[in-house]
């Protein structure tokens, strides 16, 4: 599903956050990821990341909305409805997420165990 794998795409690009790993992300010139993120002032540190991204991929990111889990979740309820899920990547709440079947995909079986090590604490 292309969906599940621009998933990977994006979540490529916040791992760039971290300078300790050293991943190669592929090189995906002339393929433009659209996404639909989570706004808020938390996050723009890991969207200023995104040029980053762009430049180690040759891949582009369109960000189509910056909006509150709230509000983000009734525009992929209008895209739905409208036949429009057009995009690649859209932030959700784990709360929502679960109502939209598969157009979500568990990341932990598509992204290495060490890059995610380093956005899971580990549980004792």
């Amino acid at each position: 599903m292309k969906l599940k794998a621009s998933l990977v795409l994006g979540t490529a690009f916040a791992a760039l956050a971290l300078p300790a790993i050293a991943q190669d992300y592929g090189k995906f010139d002339g393929y433009t990821l659209r996404v639909k993120l989570i706004g808020g002032a938390q996050y723009e540190p890991l969207y200023a990341e995104i040029p980053k991204w762009e430049a180690a991929t040759g891949a582009k990111v369109e960000i189509l909305s910056r909006k509150n889990h709230f509000e983000l979740d009734k525009e992929i309820k209008q895209d739905i409805a409208a036949g429009t899920l057009d995009w690649c990547v859209g932030s959700n709440h784990t709360s929502f997420a679960p109502q939209y079947g598969d157009i979500y995909a568990d990341l932990t079986g598509l992204i290495a165990p060490e890059v995610i090590a380093e956005f899971v604490p580990l549980m004792i």
